[in-house]
């Protein structure tokens, strides 16, 4: 049996869980039996909560977390450690590095880390490119010669760096060439975005509040600009030139860099020059035909087909 727990609510957005359902999915269709659970910040990932959840500790399962920062703390190591000596093989996802001591792996869906936090990690463990799960995501066929563009903005589950609050105007300000359309995507714990558009700009504007089928409105898109985490990667899976920035200052310029030197996206690394860098990504053409070559030669599935390959493996020992 393979349990899932990952954080979820307004304060830390849908990354965490999101990447779970993806693995509960392919862990599906492979025939494993497996339990998602979510768990919101203000609950406490302590042993009561673990008996509510298992009824008793488990024993000889696969148990995989993907936790945000609060859930983890000295209680968490004391519980994993009870864990491991019933068998079980716990499997850490993103940031559990100063965990790794009580997981038997690490599992690191980043592209940059810092070799002195590498030196840090006591288990098995891996990041790169090849650490995003992400399903297989069908690209759709690209019309260059389409006159109305589309620009979709994914803001994140919160939008905790307030673009609803400026950006769509000063992009509307800026006077961008080619785009006939801007295609808001409202996160489920974000603001509605405010703008007064002026009555004579050249573009409509759509607010879709928590798209079910967010993947079919990126494939449509001509361009995406989308804050770091698993909305930007899959903007990349669907192969559409993607201008990507974190809300979170310097924290993940290096990862930011990394997705720049591969060639497969746009980067913005200073939010208050975001309106600008948006404009001259849009208008730089042979960056796009750029990023199209380059991403038709990644596989985003690799990651993810890898993961359940793993957990299959324990689940047959």
């Amino acid at each position: 049996m393979v349990f899932l727990i990952s954080s979820l609510d307004k304060k830390i957005g849908m990354g965490h869980f999101a990447r779970c359902n993806y693995v509960s999915d392919a862990m599906q269709n492979r025939g494993i039996q497996v339990t998602h659970l979510s768990l919101i910040t203000e609950e406490e990932l302590d042993q009561s909560y673990l008996l509510k959840i298992f009824g008793d500790t488990p024993c000889n399962n696969v148990l995989i977390f993907d936790l945000h920062d609060v859930h983890i703390n000295e209680e968490l190591k004391k519980i994993f450690f009870e864990l491991k000596k019933n068998n079980n093989f716990l499997i850490g996802l993103d940031c559990l590095i100063e965990l790794s001591a009580c997981l038997d792996y690490l599992w690191i869906p980043t592209l940059f880390i810092d070799q002195d936090v590498l030196k840090k990690i006591q288990c098995d463990y891996c990041y790169g490119l090849e650490s995003i799960l992400l399903p297989k995501i069908q690209a759709k066929k690209h019309r260059s010669d389409r006159n109305n563009k589309f620009l979709t903005i994914c803001s994140g589950a919160s939008d905790v760096s307030f673009l609803g609050d400026w950006l769509i105007d000063a992009i509307l300000e800026s006077n961008l060439k080619g785009i006939s359309k801007i295609i808001w995507i409202q996160g489920p714990y974000a603001n509605e975005p405010r703008f007064t558009s002026p009555k004579d700009a050249l573009m409509d504007i759509e607010i879709i509040k928590f798209p079910l089928s967010l993947i079919s409105i990126l494939q449509q898109s001509d361009f995406i600009l989308s804050v770091y985490g698993i909305t930007a990667f899959e903007a990349l899976a669907c192969r559409v030139p993607s201008l990507i920035f974190s809300p979170y200052g310097i924290k993940d310029n290096e990862n930011l860099n990394a997705l720049k030197d591969l060639g497969i996206c746009d980067v913005s690394l200073d939010i208050k020059m975001l309106a600008t860098d948006i404009k001259n990504f849009i208008e730089n053409s042979k960056l796009h035909l750029d990023i199209r070559y380059n991403l038709e030669k990644i596989d985003f599935s690799t990651g993810l087909n890898q993961f359940v390959e793993l957990v299959s493996t324990k689940l047959k020992q």
